[in-house]
């Protein structure tokens, strides 16, 4: 009960214009077509500023019950709603006819998606050796492609892809831990086919 009281206090507040878009931008992080949706929930007519305030109730963590509760909205509203922005920012979400193609059916994203993925990580400034959607998001925002963390599964799942994410990530306090990376990667590299490498001894040995 509390914590639908909150999320109708927080949602009135925000229809009431008592929330400055720098404040929902520092409240929620990144979130596309911000401004018009806070446009629309202040100003737009009561359908649209209802897929609004959905879309930024539901981007603020909020449960689709108490946003259902909140708005007097259907679940299945709620998630038509969600499912709109997130494949296709605030022009899908308040389209009347829904376009035969989205952000995840455009050819150019899609492109831009896939030549990522064939790129390592390292040459667009990421410090990992394999790529995560988060990653992905970031270079194509700074690519001028905002496309959200769902477009871009969509558009490897459609692709036959799958994607692993890892549950456990070990790291190594040992100040030294680089150098004697590097230190291995160099002798793994001069190994032959009939050499193997001992973890014990750091040395290579014949098979």
């Amino acid at each position: 009960m509390k914590a639908r009281q909150s999320a109708f206090e927080w949602m009135r507040n925000v229809l009431q214009g008592d929330v400055s878009v720098d404040a929902l931008a520092a409240e929620l992080g990144e979130v596309s077509d911000l401004n018009e949706l806070v446009i629309l929930v202040t100003e737009g007519r009561l359908s649209d500023r209802n897929r609004a305030l959905t879309v930024l109730a539901r981007e603020k963590g909020f449960s689709i019950a108490d946003v259902c509760e909140s708005l007097h909205l259907s679940k299945a509203s709620v998630l038509k709603y969600c499912r709109r922005y997130h494949e296709g920012g605030a022009n899908l979400l308040l389209a009347r006819k829904i376009p035969s193609t989205t952000k995840f059916d455009q050819e150019h994203n899609k492109q831009a998606v896939f030549s990522l993925l064939h790129s390592p990580p390292s040459t667009h400034a990421i410090n990992r050796s394999s790529w995560r959607i988060a990653d992905l998001k970031e270079v194509l925002r700074r690519q001028g492609l905002l496309l959200s963390k769902d477009i871009i599964r969509t558009i490897l799942k459609q692709a036959g892809y799958r994607w692993r994410s890892a549950r456990v990530v070990l790291t190594s306090r040992d100040p030294e831990y680089r150098t004697k990376l590097e230190a291995i990667k160099e002798i793994l590299s001069g190994l032959g086919q009939d050499e193997a490498f001992s973890r014990s001894t750091n040395t290579a040995r014949s098979r």
